[in-house]
């Protein structure tokens, strides 16, 4: 997921972005998104809470490459390129969870 998530935030990076870029912030971002997308996918087996911090990581999110335009430094399109590959990932995965249990 992390590897994925990295090498597609540097594919769409280097495309679309103006200069050089360095980090592993597109692939914190496609973790991040993979986690969302788990969460929203799987939602009959997780608690409320859970839920709740799905929605948080999403806002986060969508909050730091909405700032993240208007700073000059900033490489979003590494930020986004990321998060849509782990958000592929993540759906294409089916993760191994508890089984639901059926209702009595």
């Amino acid at each position: 997921m992390y590897g994925v998530s990295a090498l597609s935030g540097a594919g769409l990076s280097v495309l679309l972005a103006p200069g050089p870029s360095v980090g592993a912030s597109g692939a914190v971002f496609g973790v991040l998104a993979a986690v969302v997308v788990v969460l929203y996918k799987h939602q009959h087996r997780f608690y409320v809470r859970d839920k709740r911090i799905g929605v948080v990581l999403l806002a986060w999110g969508l909050y730091q490459v909405a700032t993240g335009f208007l700073t000059p430094f900033i490489d979003n399109f590494a930020h986004i390129g990321g998060a849509l590959g782990g958000a592929v990932v993540a759906s294409l995965l089916e993760p191994r969870l508890t089984p639901i249990r059926p209702a009595a």
